[in-house]
């Protein structure tokens, strides 16, 4: 599900209730980065974090109780549609190796225009770790001017480092979610669901609550049998009756999926050729991003050299 689109949160209330006690109390630090292994829900914690400072004084405000973003609020509305005035947005763009420093100069060009509301300027950074040499100099000689009107957020992929020169800058907040929160999530969204008797292979091999959830939608809304179901025979499902075409499931990343199958042979097979592979389809995936190429393309050759093997 897209990040801005999740109206619940699990599993990071502790965080988030943080920082909205830092932000009501007037001693939210101005640049703050959030840190954790992918998909774990450090975009989704924003945008709620966002939504409770955009709603204060709107309609359908933020439910700090719940934890939850109200769909009809206007500001969640606007945030959703690209056009909150007071949110601008850096991410890495799916045809770009990485974040430029034009990106940046935009970034520059809207911290100069003039704020129309009493709002905070909000300045969210997803994808942080992408951002190249240029950009990150550009936007370190920004971060340091001292600006109470305006609050960095910025997201990064624990896994792959970011310059040591931009973390000093930021207060970082580290997002984990152990095997007890998964459990009490799991439990939340699927009470005919019990975390221990998922397939093993998706246990095992899945680092993401967010892999682990999209597993289950599939299974139920296919009828497939989520205790049992190897990542072959799974992926063997999903290409053969080309599920990444659908509509009802635009928003999964299938190549989550593959990196599953790899983990589990790499696990069994310490093998030069496994490795060979996995590196094969991950540039093959690249390029596909890179260049905006049809992604079928890379499935089936998956589906033919692997699971068809």
């Amino acid at each position: 599900m897209i990040p801005s689109q999740q109206y619940e949160i699990y599993g990071h209330e502790n965080i988030l209730s943080e920082l909205i006690n830092l932000y009501d109390n007037n001693k939210l630090p101005n640049k703050i980065l959030l840190s954790g292994k992918k998909r774990i829900g450090k975009s989704t914690l924003a945008f709620h974090f966002i939504n409770y400072i955009f709603s204060q004084n709107e309609e359908y405000k933020y439910d700090v109780s719940n934890y939850t973003i109200d769909p009809n609020n206007k500001s969640n509305i606007l945030v959703n549609n690209y056009t909150h005035p007071s949110l601008f947005r850096i991410f890495l763009k799916n045809d770009k190796k990485s974040i430029e420093i034009s990106d940046i100069r935009n970034l520059i060009s809207y911290t100069n225009l003039s704020n129309l509301t009493n709002q905070k300027k909000i300045i969210l950074i997803d994808d942080v770790e992408y951002l190249n040499v240029n950009a990150v100099n550009a936007l370190l000689k920004i971060i340091e001017e001292p600006n109470d009107n305006t609050i960095f957020i910025l997201i990064n992929n624990i896994e792959k480092k970011i310059k040591d020169t931009l973390r000093s800058r930021c207060i970082e907040f580290k997002l984990s979610i152990n095997i007890s929160a998964k459990k009490k999530i799991l439990n939340n969204l699927y009470p005919d669901v019990y975390y221990d008797e998922i397939s093993n292979d998706f246990i095992d091999y899945s680092h993401s609550l967010t892999n682990l959830i999209n597993f289950i939608n599939i299974c139920k809304n296919e009828s497939l049998d989520f205790k049992n179901i190897s990542v072959e025979n799974y992926l063997k499902y999903i290409f053969e009756n080309n599920l990444y075409k659908k509509k009802d499931y635009k928003n999964i990343d299938f190549k989550t999926f593959i990196e599953i199958y790899f983990r589990k042979k790499m696990n069994n097979f310490h093998s030069e050729t496994i490795y060979n592979l996995y590196s094969y389809f991950n540039r093959k995936h690249e390029k596909c991003k890179k260049f905006n190429l049809d992604m079928e393309s890379f499935f089936l050759e998956f589906n033919s050299k692997l699971l068809n093997e």
